[in-house]
């Protein structure tokens, strides 16, 4: 039997790869405008969608995962979003009344100037309603006890209104200046390290033992002496999955030379890394980061935006895009 060489077979192979079809990512889908009352997006994949403007009043995103979505001034009241992943969404703009946010993670979200309702903002009150007392207990067990896991880490939520029950809440790192939180049940419960206000914060809570950080007043745009025009300096995600990145993080750089580190999110109490970086040609060096190694920053643009590749001294590498 003659035998047949690789060299032989090689035309044949690449035939065969250049007839192969070239898988095709789906676009990011476009609900703009449209009226979605009602429409159910249990457990779907929306991460990048683009809702702006649209109807959503009472639709369903239970359980959907929402990275980077883009709400902006979509009609949101009585929508529900319970256990749904929000990271970098952007809810500028968006009514929100009554929206369900039960367990949501909406890490480095945009909710600037929104009404938010934490869980048991509708409290059923069985009093005067005569009811015996099976049904009375059936009413009580269907109501949220607390608000269970939900995140709005990183957020930006100047000038929101927040009700309903904080309990439990995790507000570490957000930004709540001009927020009213007056009316918020159990605050003092809620977790608030590092969190920003202002004069304008309206919240009944001890500001040192919540360990909150009083924001200076802006100097009118005008740049502190000595201050970086870098293009590097502002705030970077952290991509989780991509490169050696185990979790989501979040990287500040400043104009003062100083950046804040935060490489995993998820964790309960995170050790958050600070330190100092320096110029080195079209890119900058920060020293002490992740690991305790130096990490070299490089900036591109590409079609998705733009990225930030970190390269540390022994190797290791991660990706985050721009907010």
């Amino acid at each position: 039997m003659k035998k047949i060489t690789l060299l032989q077979l090689l035309p044949a192979l690449v035939a065969l790869a250049i007839s192969l079809p070239v898988p095709v990512h789906a676009a990011p889908k476009d609900y703009s405008g449209q009226d979605l009352q009602n429409k159910n997006f249990k457990d779907e994949n929306l991460n990048g969608a683009n809702f702006q403007g649209a109807n959503l009043q009472f639709a369903n995103f239970n359980n959907a995962t929402c990275k980077n979505a883009n709400f902006r001034d979509a009609d949101l009241r009585n929508a529900r979003f319970k256990e749904a992943m929000l990271e970098g969404a952007d809810f500028t703009g968006a009514k929100l009344a009554k929206a369900d946010f039960w367990s949501a993670k909406a890490r480095s979200v945009k909710l600037a100037g929104c009404e938010i309702y934490l869980a048991r903002a509708e409290i059923v009150s069985t009093k005067g309603l005569n009811l015996d007392y099976k049904a009375e207990a059936l009413i009580s067990a269907s109501q949220e006890a607390t608000s269970g896991t939900l995140t709005f880490h990183y957020a930006d939520m100047r000038n929101c209104l927040v009700l309903g029950n904080a309990e439990d809440v995790d507000f570490r790192d957000a930004d709540l200046r001009g927020a009213d939180l007056s009316k918020a049940e159990n605050l003092d419960k809620a977790r608030l390290k590092g969190a920003k206000y202002d004069e304008n914060t309206l919240w009944k809570i001890d500001t040192a033992k919540a360990g909150v950080v009083l924001a200076a007043k802006e100097n009118a745009g005008k740049a502190e002496p000595g201050a970086a025009k870098s293009p590097f300096v502002g705030k970077w995600l952290i991509i989780k999955g991509v490169e050696g990145a185990k979790d989501s993080g979040v990287l500040k750089i400043r104009a003062d030379h100083t950046y804040e580190w935060d490489p995993a999110l998820s964790a309960d109490k995170p050790d958050v890394l600070s330190g100092k970086w320096s110029e080195s040609g079209d890119n900058i060096v920060l020293d002490k980061g992740e690991l305790g190694q130096t990490w070299t920053a490089t900036r591109a643009t590409r079609s998705s935006g733009v990225e930030l590749q970190l390269k540390s001294d022994k190797n290791e590498v991660r990706v985050a895009a721009q907010e």
